[in-house]
């Protein structure tokens, strides 16, 4: 029998740049319905690399998914606010990778619009 290693695939807790890749649907057993956020490490020793979230898929101004919605257009989350999260794909955000609350893994817990400097 091959030697079997066990491995914990979830990222470092760091800042990472990262291009959005999409949303899909998904079903937890547990918490049911969910959007699945998904990112792709773009430099650095986890290039290539996933990293993603899981939010509810009603978006309000005040949960994950409304801010991560807001996020994608660098805008505030707000009642009526209309995004197609499709044209942001391949689009380069900085991602906060921090534990989960579960503390057996990692997720992103937020992100912002790359931006160019000027100097």
């Amino acid at each position: 029998m091959p030697i079997i290693t066990i491995a914990n695939y979830s990222l470092p807790v760091s800042e990472y740049r990262a291009e959005f890749v999409g949303i899909e649907t998904t079903t937890h057993f547990e918490y049911g319905d969910g959007l699945k956020w998904t990112f792709v490490i773009a430099e650095g020793p986890q290039k290539g690399r996933e990293c993603y979230r899981t939010t509810k898929c009603e978006p309000t101004p005040r949960n994950s998914c409304g801010k991560f919605l807001a996020a994608l257009a660098s805008v505030e989350a707000s009642d009526g606010l209309q995004i197609d999260p499709d044209d942001f794909v391949g689009q380069i955000y900085n991602v906060i990778v921090e534990e989960a609350q579960s503390g057996l893994s990692t997720r992103v817990e937020s992100f912002t619009a790359e931006v160019e400097s000027y100097d």
